[in-house]
């Protein structure tokens, strides 16, 4: 076993024991229903997809209604597609678009393109279509935004973001720090899983620091105290 895969096992069994209750990892996908697929739309799905649908699960799906879904889960036996989402069509994107002139670009050290009203129609039209075919959506995160990864097209591999609702941008997944302008599907579902996991613990230091303020200035009392102690047995409990 590979350094990479380790830390996807490590990371995927992390958010197993603090997310149980929460997410489940649906069953693996049938790998005739993926050649099916692949036959069909004259596509190959990615290799670190392809190995995570048939080796770990297709789909890491909330147990509750008001949570996103942090991988869908495809029927690639039946994929629903139309003239903007086929698969057999190229993913026309090479670079970040911005559908607007921005006073700033953030953050983002990457190569960018602006097509703001300065553009003609013709081309904000092509760049707009650019990113609704040759791809597979992973998952959605509210307000019209979503991640996917291209299966045809130059992008071949990696993981795109729409936010047009939000942001009026499509841009590739990347990572600053280990300066990637491109994501991968392993590099994306560590990152996805990892920031779940981050969140979990800055949740529980955040409500121990409340906890200690209370006791500091005394508002912290014996009924305080006997909630505490039950939700923690009971944490403890369905562990």
């Amino acid at each position: 076993m590979n350094d990479y895969n380790q830390e996807l096992f490590e990371t995927i069994k992390q958010f197993k024991k603090i997310f149980r209750r929460e997410y489940k990892f649906s069953t693996v996908a049938n790998e005739k229903d993926i050649v099916s697929f692949e036959n069909k739309f004259k596509v190959k799905l990615p290799n670190e997809y392809r190995w995570f649908l048939l080796n770990i699960a297709n789909g890491i799906v909330s147990k509750k209604d008001w949570n996103f879904d942090k991988l869908d889960k495809i029927n690639f036996n039946d994929y629903w597609y139309d003239e903007e989402y086929n698969p057999a069509v190229n993913f026309k994107l090479t670079r970040k678009v911005i559908f607007h002139k921005p006073k700033d670009f953030g953050d983002y050290p990457y190569e960018t393109y602006v097509c703001d009203d300065t553009k003609s129609d013709e081309e904000f039209f092509y760049l707009n279509d650019g990113f609704k075919s040759g791809v597979i959506h992973l998952c959605g995160y509210g307000c019209g935004t979503c991640s996917m990864i291209v299966v045809n097209g130059e992008e071949f591999g990696n993981v795109w973001t729409e936010d047009i609702a939000s942001n009026d941008e499509v841009y590739p997944e990347y990572d600053i720090e280990k300066n990637k302008s491109r994501m991968n599907f392993n590099d994306w579902i560590i990152m996805t899983l990892n920031q779940e996991i981050k969140m979990h613990y800055l949740i529980l230091e955040s409500e121990k620091r409340e906890i200690e303020l209370k006791k500091q200035s005394g508002e912290w009392d014996v009924s305080d105290q006997i909630l505490y102690s039950l939700k923690s047995l009971w944490n403890k409990l369905l562990k």
